[in-house]
């Protein structure tokens, strides 16, 4: 099986993003592993399982993606207190998979990545 030039950076993303990251490589793969989080265990697992640090870096990756409305959504979540989550998790769930299902995000990686091939670091073999 033969993998494209964007197949092999989105799945080195998936495992940090390289040695040495372009920005795009370090925008990827800190969304896909906030990304992980909300498809495993919903939108409030991955505010809560996720430091500061990596929910702003996520947050920096959805906006480089042009998925503002992902950002917007991480931030209204965060502004739920944690015992009032509940009536809203099922709600925030669902706009999370429309925005931001495996499609959605491969689709707005490839556009990114075929207008900025510079952004991501070369591929070493």
């Amino acid at each position: 099986m033969s993998f494209s030039r964007s197949d092999l950076v989105w799945n080195r993303a998936c495992n940090g993003g390289g040695r040495d990251p372009g920005p795009g490589d370090i925008a990827l793969a800190a969304l896909l592993l906030c990304h992980g989080y909300a498809m495993n265990g919903g939108v409030f697992h991955a505010i809560e399982g996720l430091d500061e640090k990596a929910l702003t870096r996520a947050a920096e990756g959805y906006r480089f993606l042009g998925l503002e409305a992902v950002v917007s959504l991480l931030d209204r979540a965060r502004g739920i207190p944690a015992d009032a989550r509940g009536p809203s998790e099922a709600a925030m769930n669902t706009e999370y998979g429309r925005l931001a299902n495996d499609a959605a995000l491969d689709n707005c990686f490839r556009r990114q990545f075929e207008a900025h091939p510079e952004w991501f670091a070369p591929l070493v073999r």
